[in-house]
């Protein structure tokens, strides 16, 4: 098993210090959409007032960004009105 560490960022920057063990990369993975979609579940009026795209960086224990889930929204004109 492996630490991995999934840090936020909304224009904020939220470190992940403790990390999860995990099996594999692919565990990674889907914990990190997990992740986001917790987050924006629970709140999703912060991701529409937030001027920055939401990010999840998924690092393994030697610090090195393994990927990144970014999640953006833009709210066009009213198509009805």
């Amino acid at each position: 098993m492996s630490r991995y560490f999934f840090h936020t960022d909304d224009g904020r920057y939220y470190p992940d210090d403790m990390g999860t063990e995990l099996e594999d990369l692919e565990e990674a993975k889907g914990i990190g959409l997990t992740v986001m979609w917790e987050m924006l579940r629970e709140n999703p009026d912060e991701f529409w007032k937030n001027k920055e795209n939401f990010k999840i960086h998924v690092v393994d224990e030697g610090r090195d960004i393994l990927f990144t889930f970014e999640l953006s929204g833009t709210v066009g004109p009213d198509p009805f009105a």
